[in-house]
């Protein structure tokens, strides 16, 4: 019996010496660890952080004046960040947490499911220690290389988006309407040669899609349906919004046409179809209960 006790106990050691290995990226942390002790960054601002779609984004040129910090590593996975959450994350103290990851993880063959708990939690560690911080979920993106995945991709994106629902806090932008074409397959011109990363197009696009929700403030689109009733919602994510009409809505409000030459509204039915001004792709489709009379968007501090 000596033997396979020993054994035994060879294997625990191994399994517990296999967990407390640092994972592949730990040099790429170490790298921003460095960073920050030359030159700390200022806490409060917009984190932006997970996989290669995050490293890529030139933050600096996309955002200028804005304080953010960019902290995606290498072809991570969700829980990748959550691995490294108490050192890439919550020392920033960030007020806005911007995140990208989860396509990664449906390309190296997990579960929609096994995605969508990891989401819960990195949200978790994200509210428990940051609980004013907001977190804006880019979804998995559909991509040429990973075209072949969509239903999936789908899936959890619909998981995670119905979570963002349920606290304020969290936000969702989909980010499959606006990438794909007429034919409804991912535009190449969004995608750089490997047709997964994106080209300064996609960039762009995502870059309008994401900037009304990191100021302190909010912008919010509301509308005045035939009923007579006011219905809000947030510009980028176009979540609605509980509760009355902002004091700020002008006594006779007009259709709004564009907003910051980012978004042009379509009335379609008892439907607004929201399309993005540069590229006239179609990035949303807000429903209504009644046909609306009146568009308008304000901005509501908060």
């Amino acid at each position: 019996m000596r033997q396979p006790a020993l054994a035994l106990l060879f294997v625990c050691l191994a399994f517990q010496s296999a967990l407390a290995a640092p994972p592949q990226w730990e040099k790429d942390i170490e790298h921003f660890e460095a960073m920050d002790k030359a030159n700390p960054p200022q806490k409060g601002g917009i984190l932006f952080i997970g996989s290669s779609s995050i490293r890529k984004w030139d933050t600096e040129r996309w955002f200028p004046n804005m304080h953010v910090l960019n902290r995606g590593f290498g072809g991570s996975e969700i829980e990748d960040s959550i691995y490294y959450a108490d050192r890439i994350v919550l020392p920033y103290e960030p007020r806005i947490v911007v995140f990208y990851a989860g396509d990664n993880d449906i390309g190296h063959g997990k579960t929609p499911e096994r995605v969508f708990d990891d989401y819960k939690k990195f949200a978790a560690i994200v509210h428990d220690k940051l609980p004013n911080a907001r977190l804006v979920y880019f979804g998995v993106k559909a991509s040429v290389k990973r075209w072949g995945l969509i239903d999936k991709i789908r899936q959890v994106n619909a998981m995670i988006e119905t979570q963002t629902r349920t606290d304020d806090r969290e936000m969702f932008i989909d980010t499959d309407l606006c990438m794909l074409g007429t034919d409804g397959k991912p535009r190449p011109e969004l995608f750089v040669s490997d047709g997964l990363h994106m080209s300064d197009l996609g960039y762009e696009m995502w870059t309008a899609k994401v900037m009304p929700l990191l100021s302190p403030g909010q912008q919010e689109l509301w509308v005045t349906t035939n009923d007579g009733k006011t219905h809000g919602f947030v510009v980028g994510t176009w979540k609605p919004i509980s509760g009355d009409a902002p004091a700020s809505l002008a006594a006779a409000p007009q259709v709004a046409a564009s907003l910051d030459g980012k978004y042009d509204f379509l009335l379609d039915g008892s439907k607004i179809k929201v399309v993005n001004s540069i590229s006239h792709a179609d990035l949303a489709s807000v429903d209504l209960p009644a046909k609306p009379r009146h568009l308008q968007v304000v901005f509501v501090e908060h």
